[in-house]
């Protein structure tokens, strides 16, 4: 076993009693199982409920907590609201019998901070070990040659430049006597080099006057993915909890990535920081999204419970076929705004970093070009006083007429939030917004 598995083992080992999970399960299933609004807390407003028991968690004295206190959500949607109370004061009371496995995992943050860098320099090593024939543009000549001339195919000339999504390689090569050398030999085995779909725009030689066949090849996106974010702190802290980042990925897919840390400020941003650091060297690496995601999730474990809870909203879009993938743990809802239709994406799944085993459940969607794609923090969908109207107030936002440039219209979004909350801004806010272009090379 490596040593990065027994400290994972053993961290995991102390951390035998999920406190949340079982907050959770008391209130969700015995409290609030025969409810007639369990689907409007656990369904539609399942993370507004979530970030309220967290709350209450947070508090030192839940027994002599009065109603009035309760946060807002119970305060708009419970209607047992005294049972809650009681119910999470009794698991409070219970899990205060581990209270000697907290101290301890509290003695261990230091070091678990600095396995968790260490496991960075791991997976950044890991990463370049797997892609250093695509990050190498000399290797990628190289290959790219020795291979063309077991083809019987010379190269004389092979350069390549740029980066990983929009590397352009440029051939020189002698004339090939209509034989099409170009389409049916350098291109194929190009695109499987580069593990992309190229493009090919060829000049064909001529042996009479001495002239070269010249070659450029690129990745044969058929859209472009322009990107705007606008962020807001919450009321009295100095740095957004909100991280999020765009990913290029290999074969043409490109990743939209917003993660929201639990609570705000700094302590927010460093669990959202670095869950999306950990996300981007894997995927990066070439790592399946789901076993991206749970590797995160493990880390994420490996924290003290106060500070180890990020939601995780992805978008994945294929610039090849148009299809987008959207992965939701713990985030807020995503809208698609096609002219004046905006389509909803939801799911109910608990933030990463809670429970040793998370459920990944994509939805895929088709875009197409003229598509915006609006990722947003729940400090946005929340702004309503209503619970009726969360979500729906940004789907009907959109669907007026609203500006063309992702930057403008995610400052947009952000202004109209503010405007609606009397600029008391109670949680972080943060949009994400990307336009779906077609590409102008092709």
């Amino acid at each position: 076993m490596s040593w990065l598995k027994r400290i994972v083992e053993d961290t995991k080992g102390k951390i035998r009693d999920d406190e949340l999970a079982k907050t959770l399960s008391a209130v969700g299933e015995q409290l609030c199982v025969n409810c007639s609004k369990r689907s409007q807390c656990w369904e539609a407003d399942f993370y507004r409920t979530y970030h309220g028991i967290l709350e209450l968690l947070g508090q030192t004295d839940i027994k002599s907590m009065s109603v009035s206190k309760l946060p807002k959500v119970f305060q708009e949607n419970c209607i047992r609201k005294k049972e809650l109370l009681e119910t999470i004061g009794l698991v409070t009371e219970r899990n205060r019998t581990t209270s000697f496995w907290q101290k301890r995992i509290i003695e261990q943050r230091q070091i678990v901070t600095e396995q968790m860098e260490a496991t960075s320099v791991i997976i950044n090593n890991l990463a370049f070990e797997i892609g250093k024939v695509e990050h190498s543009n000399k290797a990628l000549s190289l290959v790219l040659q020795e291979k063309a001339a077991m083809l019987a195919c010379s190269l004389t000339g092979v350069r390549v430049t740029g980066k990983q999504g929009g590397a352009v390689i440029e051939v020189s090569k002698a004339p090939c006597n209509n034989k099409k050398e170009c389409v049916n030999t350098i291109l194929p085995l190009a695109s499987s080099i580069m593990k992309e779909k190229l493009m090919l725009k060829a000049e064909c030689g001529d042996d009479s006057k001495r002239k070269r066949c010249t070659l450029a090849m690129k990745v044969a996106k058929r859209f472009q993915v322009e990107t705007g974010v606008a962020s807001f702190a919450k009321e009295g802290q100095g740095v957004c909890g909100d991280t999020c980042t765009v990913i290029p990925l290999y074969k043409g897919k490109i990743a939209l990535i917003l993660s929201d840390g639990m609570g705000s400020g700094k302590e927010a941003a460093i669990e959202s920081n670095m869950a999306i650091k950990f996300l981007r060297r894997l995927l990066s690496a070439g790592f399946d999204i789901d076993i991206a995601v749970k590797t995160v999730n493990s880390m994420l474990l490996l924290r003290t419970p106060d500070e180890s809870f990020v939601t995780l909203d992805m978008a994945v879009i294929d610039t090849y076929s148009g299809e987008a993938e959207f992965l939701k743990i713990g985030a807020a809802p995503s809208f698609i705004k096609r002219v004046r239709e905006v389509m909803t994406i939801k799911s109910s799944s608990l933030p990463i970093g809670i429970l040793q085993q998370i459920e990944i459940q994509p939805i895929k969607e088709m875009v197409v070009e003229g598509d915006f794609i609006i990722m947003v923090s729940d400090g946005i969908v929340d702004v309503p006083q209503s619970s009726l109207d969360k979500e729906n107030w940004l789907a009907n936002f959109l669907r007026r007429g609203v500006n063309t440039k992702p930057q403008a219209l995610a400052e947009q979004i952000l202004a109209q939030a503010l405007l609606m909350s009397g600029n008391r801004v109670h949680d972080d806010m943060t949009v994400m917004v990307a336009k779906v272009a077609g590409n102008t090379d092709l």
